[in-house]
């Protein structure tokens, strides 16, 4: 135990010696560290996101607009008929 607490001594009495040399190198560290990018973390890519909403519409407007107007043209038609029966009448 005493052998630990004369390491840890030692080490502090280094640090305060090194004191002024550990700091420029921590500032040194700290400004060429690389900055992480846009859309890396929480700042969500929101070219992704338009472009995935992008996606969602023309698939909607593809597969189900067609059968929508299908419908529709079919309705028209029976409507039609039906305003031709009660015409008749």
């Amino acid at each position: 135990m005493p052998q630990i607490l004369r390491s840890i001594s030692l080490l502090r009495g280094w640090v305060r010696a090194q004191r002024t040399k550990l700091l420029v190198l921590l500032l040194v560290v700290t400004l060429v560290a690389p900055q992480p990018t846009k859309g890396q973390f929480l700042p969500i890519d929101m070219a992704a996101i338009v472009s995935a909403i992008g996606a969602i519409n023309t698939a909607i407007t593809n597969v189900i607009g067609a059968g929508l107007r299908d419908i529709s043209g079919a309705l028209n038609a029976v409507n039609g008929v039906l305003n031709a029966i009660q015409s008749f009448f």
